[in-house]
């Protein structure tokens, strides 16, 4: 269990073994690769002072090590291009991981008795079934026919896990599966455009709630990118908008449905096509004229919309205003979320700090924060003899406000 912990730590971290090995060295601790591949493999155990190390240059906390992992993951789909090296891979599982646990720590400690409660996956086999699954998906989830605003927080509503991942653009779209085999999760590259991105996420979704292992990967993969644009723009929605034929189409109609809809305008040309309301040569000429513009992978109008996580960040701060966490592990479940530090924070003239306050802080922040009044308190002890009369103290001043 242990390596597995050490193993994880260093993919988060994005860290070869050599690498590793290398930190420790800078720090006078020397460890051959063939031992730290023992400890990742589970063969055998590091001493207490080499984990202590290890903890230090992998930015975990040696506890990290020995605490029992909280989550089991099940991967379902993983959308990547062959430029994304298998060490590359396994780190963006690991870190999805790693997200997960302390989510549904998290999650366990503010709802201790919520269930989380994700659609039965229905069989699909043919694009009409993705159809009819991207419908179903939406009456479970009572969304009707209008617009998602944003489907990041539906799915989060829902009790989905949602990540974000920061790199590797156009080599890594999306990852979906199951935590503990009950709590869906997605991970979707947040490098590229807004309305990618919802389509990515909806892409996620047909993952999960399609059966199609019988299919091959790319046939599987057809259907899911079919599930996400009919999640996104229904049948009737489309037909509604565009008429059940037309013979042409301007570029800029097509712009007011991409606001309206978060669809990007290349794809509510293949969702007309699939829907047989333009023919082959109007989507080849339209997809043309749009690659001869410029406008194919960055198109002129922007769609606007929340298409963020935000379920991590809320039961982080409701957890710290509650006082169920302190803010140290605040900022280690979720370093972005609080944007400046209570530390940080000038205590107002005249009042003095609680013991309250004072737990709010980490350790670091505290010992600080007592050694500077300290420090202030000695020059006043020095400069005002009444301070040292014991008669100068009345009874209510030294009443500590809790």
């Amino acid at each position: 269990m242990i390596g597995d912990r050490i193993r994880q730590a260093r993919l988060i971290e994005g860290a070869t073994q050599d690498e590793v090995i290398a930190r420790l060295a800078s720090l006078g601790v020397k460890l051959s690769k063939a031992a730290l591949s023992k400890f990742e493999r589970n063969q055998c155990n590091p001493t207490v002072s080499v984990l202590m190390n290890l903890a230090s240059v992998l930015h975990v906390s040696a506890s990290y090590f020995v605490q029992e992992p909280q989550v089991e993951m099940t991967w379902v789909a993983f959308r990547k291009t062959t430029r994304l090296t298998t060490t590359q891979e396994e780190r963006i599982q690991a870190f999805a991981k790693d997200r997960a646990e302390k989510q549904a720590w998290l999650q366990m400690k503010l709802y201790p008795d919520e269930d989380t409660y994700f659609p039965r996956p229905i069989s699909v086999q043919s694009e009409r079934d993705a159809e009819h699954a991207a419908e179903y998906l939406r009456q479970q989830w009572n969304l009707g026919e209008d617009a998602i605003e944003s489907i990041a927080q539906i799915f989060e509503d829902h009790g989905g896990v949602l990540i974000f991942w920061e790199t590797h653009q156009g080599e890594f779209d999306g990852l979906s599966g199951w935590v503990n085999e009950t709590i869906p999760i997605a991970v979707v590259n947040n490098g590229v455009s807004i309305e990618r991105r919802r389509l990515n996420l909806a892409h996620e979704l047909g993952h999960m709630i399609m059966l199609c292992d019988t299919l091959s990967e790319d046939e599987q993969e057809k259907l899911a990118q079919r599930f996400a644009a009919a999640f996104l723009v229904p049948a009737k929605v489309a037909i509604h908008e565009l008429g059940a034929k037309r013979k042409r189409i301007e570029l800029e109609e097509l712009a007011l449905l991409k606001q309206k809809y978060g669809l990007s305008i290349k794809a509510w040309i293949k969702r007309s096509h699939e829907l047989n309301i333009i023919n082959d040569i109007l989507c080849n000429n339209l997809l043309k004229f749009l690659k001869e513009r410029g406008d194919s992978k960055q198109e002129p109008i922007e769609y606007v919309s929340k298409e963020e996580p935000m379920r991590m960040k809320q039961m982080v701060l409701r957890a710290l205003a509650e006082g169920v966490i302190s803010e140290e592990t605040a900022l280690k479940l979720c370093p972005h979320c609080i944007c400046k530090s209570e530390a940080q924070i000038t205590q107002p003239e005249g009042r003095r700090y609680t013991a309250r306050y004072l737990m709010k802080l980490s350790l670091q922040e505290r010992d600080k924060l007592l050694a500077e009044v300290a420090e202030k308190a000695a020059k006043d002890y020095a400069s005002d003899e009444d301070l040292n009369d014991f008669d100068a103290y009345d009874e209510v001043d030294v009443i500590e406000e809790y």
